[in-house]
């Protein structure tokens, strides 16, 4: 035992004998794992952009695609127009000595 961790002959004391067959045919599974894995960072952030990248890009084409069936028709974006009117009310100052001026409810 090295720091309190059972060996390799102590494992397979512990659960039975390990043959080399067996040994080899572990190993050559933990590499095939190891392989289809990504290795690095790199490679997993690449997985993971690409289908976000192809929806993007599938997103343009479309824009453009519609941008050059309507140049094929002719047809112009609908502009519009939009006025908007401000009114503006004023209010005078009444005062009381004024001879117009009469209090009423």
């Amino acid at each position: 035992m090295v720091f309190g961790f059972p060996s390799k002959k102590d494992m397979s004391e512990m659960f039975g004998y390990v043959t080399p067959e067996d040994q080899e045919k572990w190993d050559k599974q933990r590499t095939a794992s190891k392989q289809a894995s990504p290795g690095t960072a790199r490679e997993m952030a690449g997985k993971t952009i690409t289908p976000a990248l192809e929806l993007a890009e599938r997103g343009i084409r479309a824009q453009m695609h519609g941008a050059q069936n309507e140049a094929q028709r002719g047809a112009q974006a609908k502009q519009r127009v939009v006025t908007r009117e401000t009114v503006t009310e004023q209010s005078r100052n009444i005062d009381g000595s004024d001879s117009d001026y009469t209090p009423g409810f």
